[in-house]
């Protein structure tokens, strides 16, 4: 007899459809409503143990677009006027510019890609940039491994 056959003849029986036994517990309930997020390819660097927590978490916030700029409180109903302090052109500060576009910024993602090899990727989003140095990471040497932990380091540091 299945699982069906052996409640025929008994009382109503509540089953928990989310376990194969149909038993209820507190860990499926959990798996249930659980937000899955998208496997994300960073968080190996991100999360890395030679990063300081704050940094990594920093790093976790740019990567997921939480983190609070000018841009993300307009988006919230909040009215101000939003100019980098940072650069001569006064851009708005959102992430590509505060990150990438800005003059600090690209100064300072110019200055690190001469110094590593790396090349330079101008007018490219954040990610892009990102996204190249930990392509060329690894655990194979100890220059790949910097690779994957200088973009936290600027990133930290912008």
């Amino acid at each position: 007899m299945g699982r069906v056959g052996k409640f025929r003849n008994s009382e109503d029986v509540l089953l928990w459809l989310f376990k194969k036994d149909g038993c209820f517990n507190t860990k499926s309930a959990c798996d249930v409503i659980k937000v899955r997020l998208p496997k994300f390819g960073w968080a190996k660097w991100i999360w890395h143990k030679c990063l300081l927590k704050k940094i990594s978490v920093c790093m976790w916030k740019v990567a997921l677009n939480c983190l609070s700029v000018d841009e993300k409180v307009k988006s919230v109903g909040v009215s101000i006027v939003s100019a980098c302090n940072c650069c001569s052109s006064r851009g708005i500060e959102d992430l590509d510019h505060i990150l990438n576009n800005g003059d600090f910024a690209s100064n300072l993602w110019r200055k690190v890609s001469v110094e590593v090899g790396v090349p330079f990727l101008a007018h490219r989003s954040w990610k892009e940039i990102v996204h190249q140095w930990f392509n060329r990471a690894g655990q194979s040497s100890q220059l790949r491994n910097l690779m994957g932990l200088i973009p936290c380091l600027v990133i930290w540091r912008l």
